[in-house]
């Protein structure tokens, strides 16, 4: 299966012109990290998601490691039309973006999210689950162009579909969208090559859950978020 899997998640750096010029960006541009408190707020790193009207960007456009939590703030992961290179965060504040957002330091505070870009389809509510965490995995794969003219994007975490966003209209003209991430104090994040065998589209996290969830209750274990990962039967 390994050998067959298909590459993906193009980028392998960082685009230094659409980041934000004060995040570290460090081994080769593969890693960006905010290592100030206060502003610039949510810096972004991003990287360019060409189109060419055809199928150009379809799949696998960018996976990212986690590779540490924000000590406090948001860390947000998505695609638009456009970014500002601060003050904004994907699928939250920034127009023409969708994308899904994850408190460092509550992990109750977790959502998915559209402005503009798409309609949310998948979850029915505004809630990500499962949470982003340190070491986390996060990928992003786009769909070809439609006869309709639109897109569809769906977001992963640890190998879990977490977010679709479908109708996202693509113009079919050559600009280039963005992708990528914005980060708080403390955050660290890696770009990362993701394969088709990882990152499966309609895999949902549901079952495993309920599945933990009865065994909680079986064997008397606390049920919480971060007992979920611990508890197996």
């Amino acid at each position: 299966m390994a050998a067959a899997a298909k590459a993906a998640g193009r980028a392998a750096v960082w685009d230094q012109q659409l980041s934000h010029g004060k995040l570290t960006l460090g081994d080769g541009g593969a890693t960006a990290a905010k290592g100030w408190e206060g502003y610039p707020k949510w810096p972004a790193a991003l990287v360019a998601v060409g189109r060419d009207g055809g199928t150009s960007g379809e799949g696998f456009v960018l996976g990212v490691v986690v590779e540490a939590m924000p000590k406090y703030g948001h860390l947000s992961f998505g695609i638009g039309r456009r970014m500002a290179k601060e003050g904004s965060q994907f699928g939250d504040d920034a127009d023409g973006t969708c994308g899904i957002l994850q408190n460092g330091a509550d992990e109750s505070i977790r959502a998915v999210g559209t402005e503009g870009f798409g309609r949310r389809t998948f979850p029915n509510g505004f809630k990500l689950d499962p949470p982003v965490r340190e070491s986390s995995r996060l990928a992003l794969h786009l769909s070809p162009r439609g006869a309709d003219g639109t897109r569809t994007a769906r977001f992963f975490v640890d190998g879990s579909e977490v977010a679709v966003f479908a109708g996202i209209e693509d113009d079919g003209e050559s600009s280039d969208w963005v992708a990528g991430v914005t980060l708080s104090f403390g955050a660290l994040v890696r770009l990362v090559p993701v394969t088709d065998d990882e990152m499966v589209p309609g895999k949902r996290p549901g079952r495993r859950w309920l599945r933990r969830l009865l065994c909680c209750r079986a064997t008397g274990a606390k049920y919480d978020d971060k007992t979920m990962d611990d508890v197996d039967c």
